[in-house]
């Protein structure tokens, strides 16, 4: 018997199939094992970003404990890691280095920072910048003493150095933008550059500043905010 001959058969065989075969059906049971399918990798993705958050702040406050206990150069990933109880192969794919890590902490105290800013309800540019400048204070003050070990770490570490102040320019640009400074063209950019050095300056009088409720750091806002203003460089931007 010729291959094409056996072939014939095997149709004839299963011919009777094709009566039972209904289109619609089968297309919805495809149709709801599709959905099923899109149900499960959402669930899936959504663990995935629950576990990352999870990780995430779970390695930073480990790093920052230990950056206060140690120095920034005291400890390394595997210990940070040890003591979160976060795998190593979580670590090396998300935060594999030190200078990673600074660029979390930047981010995560952003995060805080512009938490509530839909609460900004002050059309005055001036108070807009003090809140969130002040808020940014607030968030680095929860890990005050591992951060102040970071920026004792930062003149003898160029990396970290550089990627300090570009998050910083970072974080003053997304400020200046929540609180509606107009930093449009020339007189904008310098603008966010006076800005920038106030928010400087205001680093170096909150990591001295040892008192609970910050009173000279607010005062030094207050008296830098002042000067920018004076100085016509607090031009809002004018809505449309």
């Amino acid at each position: 018997m010729t291959n094409i001959e056996t072939e014939f058969e095997d149709f004839e065989s299963h011919k009777e199939n094709w009566d039972d075969f209904d289109i619609s059906q089968d297309s919805a049971s495809i149709s709801n094992e599709f959905s099923d399918f899109n149900e499960n990798a959402l669930k899936q993705h959504l663990h995935s970003q629950e576990a990352y958050q999870e990780f995430s702040l779970a390695f930073l406050e480990a790093s920052m404990a230990l950056a206060a206990e140690k120095g920034w150069h005291g400890f390394t990933l595997n210990d940070v890691a040890q003591e979160a109880n976060i795998p190593l192969s979580w670590v090396r794919e998300h935060i594999p280095t030190k200078t990673v890590l600074s660029k979390r902490l930047n981010r995560h105290i952003d995060s805080f920072t512009f938490r509530e800013s839909d609460t900004l309800s002050s059309p005055s540019l001036r108070e807009n910048l003090f809140d969130l400048m002040m808020r940014r204070c607030d968030g680095l003050q929860a890990y005050r003493q591992g951060f102040l070990a970071l920026l004792s770490a930062i003149p003898l570490t160029p990396p970290l150095a550089a990627s300090f102040a570009a998050g910083n320019v970072e974080s003053i640009t997304w400020i200046a933008d929540v609180a509606g400074l107009n930093r449009s063209g020339v007189k904008g950019f310098i603008r966010l550059q006076a800005l920038g050095i106030l928010w400087a300056k205001i680093l170096r009088i909150w990591a001295k500043d040892q008192s609970e409720e910050l009173e000279e750091t607010m005062t030094a806002l207050n008296d830098g905010l002042n000067k920018l203003e004076a100085y016509n460089l607090l031009k809002p931007v004018i809505a449309l």
